[in-house]
């Protein structure tokens, strides 16, 4: 078995609780978590325990690219490439843009009503199945174009 389906191509990259933390008596945010990108594709998940039924949102996965228009800009040199909102209870696929920039920084940020979050990412490192598709193209059209000459040679 190849491509996304292929369990031995995903790795585990984070599986962590995190909690809220209380100062002087007031609930902190849960810090957002930076990971190091390893392809272009992911599964992320989050689960929460203590979730309300109605909360919908796990949290945001946004990536993160070390680039920067000049060494002058006044702004920070990991602008936000592409944002994505994840459910609660179960795995994101996500396939982020490549702008020829690997490794890249994926940000998780947690809703501040989360008092608990489980997070559970995946980088997916087997055949690229977008690649293959265009190969397999690639390769029918080198054909037709073969049997085309070869038909006008016959």
């Amino acid at each position: 078995m190849t491509g996304v389906a292929d369990r031995l191509s995903w790795n585990l990259t984070i599986r962590r609780s995190l909690f809220a933390k209380k100062v002087r008596g007031e609930i902190q945010p849960i810090p957002k978590q930076l990971l190091p990108a390893r392809s272009h594709l992911m599964m992320v998940g989050f689960s929460n325990p203590k979730a309300k039924p109605n909360w919908w949102l796990g949290g945001y996965v946004s990536q993160l690219l070390d680039a920067s228009p000049s060494s002058t800009s006044i702004f920070r040199s990991f602008p936000v490439a592409s944002n994505h909102r994840c459910p609660l209870g179960g795995l994101t696929l996500i396939r982020f843009p490549d702008y020829g920039v690997l490794p890249f920084t994926i940000q998780l940020n947690i809703p501040r009503w989360h008092e608990r979050m489980n997070i559970e990412a995946w980088w997916y490192d087997g055949d690229d199945p977008d690649q293959a598709l265009q190969s397999l193209e690639q390769i029918k059209s080198r054909l037709s174009v073969i049997e085309t000459q070869l038909g006008q040679i016959v």
